[in-house]
């Protein structure tokens, strides 16, 4: 379901999940972070990075938008809370 179509069927609280993150440390997605922001979600989940990357995943809370790293080789295969 488009971010588009959950607002339109009455939704109001949405968490993303992403396969490879919006922004990292040293690269942004701008076209990605804008539709987050338009659509006031609150958290984003993504993966992707590998150990060897980690030092470039952000967590926490940015611009009122919680991000969630769960790559597995980077929380070592334990599951991470998301709500």
């Amino acid at each position: 379901m488009s971010l588009d179509s959950a607002r339109s069927a009455g939704y109001e609280k949405f968490i993303v999940m992403m396969h490879y993150p919006p922004f990292t440390k040293i690269a942004v997605n701008q076209e990605f972070v804008d539709v987050l922001r338009e659509y006031r979600v609150e958290k984003v989940v993504y993966g992707h990075i590998h150990y060897d990357a980690r030092y470039i995943c952000e967590n926490g809370v940015v611009d009122g938008i919680e991000y969630i790293c769960t790559s597995c080789d980077i929380i070592d295969f334990n599951p991470v809370r998301i709500l």
